[in-house]
């Protein structure tokens, strides 16, 4: 068994826990089998948010996604956004499952995250980039995540609250987890191309 029937069977075997809320969110963790590898190696996509000072996700990496309107269902939202950032036309038969509703810890919105695979006919789309919003797309293996050394990022907190003037200094810098996915565009601040 592939890791996408271990992942389809598990998101299957219990409904998603969801939370309600009138402010909500949906994105799109999507896979493929890579196109370019005999192995079938399976990929995850990533986009790069544009650098904005007004965004929340500003040069973030992400899943594709963003609010939900008004009266939308939250798939609906999913595949919607995703088609507005990336140019990519999901649908329902693309769909593997919902993972549990995720509160977004500074305002009161729910993300709702959804689980794609595309199929071998829509695997080697071309991106159509919402200028505004997102910089780049990566596929990365999912070998490479399994296997990444989890590294320490370290994030000033001015950058995280801009609009806040005195900072104490026991919050003066936020630490989190990082995987450095390098490409063929990016390279880590010490190393040249």
């Amino acid at each position: 068994m592939g890791f996408i029937d271990v992942l389809r069977s598990s998101l299957n075997k219990r409904p998603a826990k969801l939370i309600a809320s009138p402010k909500r969110a949906s994105v799109a963790a999507i896979f493929r089998h890579s196109p370019l590898d005999p192995r079938d190696k399976v990929q995850l996509l990533y986009i790069r948010r544009k650098v904005n000072p007004r965004d929340t996700w500003s040069g973030h990496m992400a899943f594709p996604g963003g609010r939900t309107n008004e009266g939308e269902a939250d798939l609906a939202a999913a595949i919607r956004e995703t088609h507005e950032e990336i140019g990519l036309h999901l649908n329902e038969t693309h769909v593997v499952g919902r993972l549990n509703d995720r509160p977004v810890y500074y305002g009161r919105t729910v993300a709702a995250p959804f689980v794609f695979l595309l199929g071998r006919d829509d695997a080697a789309f071309e991106p159509v980039l919402q200028a505004k919003e997102v910089s780049d797309v990566l596929w990365v293996d999912l070998d490479f995540l399994v296997t990444a050394p989890i590294q320490t990022l370290q994030i000033p907190t001015k950058y995280i609250l801009p609009n806040v003037d005195d900072i104490p200094a026991t919050v003066d810098e936020v630490r989190t987890v990082s995987i450095f996915v390098p490409s063929g565009r990016h390279c880590r601040p010490n190393e040249t191309r």
